[in-house]
């Protein structure tokens, strides 16, 4: 696994100190489940949770092209296939008695 850049420790340490601050506030709550298809299974809840009722930021949502130059000068295009799949553990919040689960990231 690469090293992650300055901005990707910045950004996951925000992510966690959003949540953890909001949890302890009682103001939302956080679960961790499978993506599929369909929606979401989440562990502590009975019934899985239909696509309609999940927000995806659009970095998970779509794949991403990058053009990078070589050191010998040529360019290349690396594809990035961000989009959740089928089986991807994800985590995601929802305030309390809300409806609506935002995927803050997979894991």
């Amino acid at each position: 696994m690469a090293a992650l850049s300055g901005e990707e420790m910045l950004l996951n340490s925000l992510r966690e100190y959003i949540v953890r601050t909001m949890e302890a506030e009682g103001q939302m709550e956080v679960f961790y489940g499978t993506w599929s298809d369909g929606g979401a299974d989440f562990s502590g809840l009975e019934n899985a949770v239909a696509a309609g009722d999940i927000v995806l930021p659009k970095l998970l949502t779509e794949e991403q092209e990058v053009e990078l130059e070589e050191e010998d000068g040529s360019r290349r295009t690396v594809k990035f296939l961000n989009a959740l799949k089928p089986g991807d553990r994800i985590a995601a919040v929802r305030s309390r008695d809300g409806q609506k689960f935002v995927i803050i990231d997979r894991f």
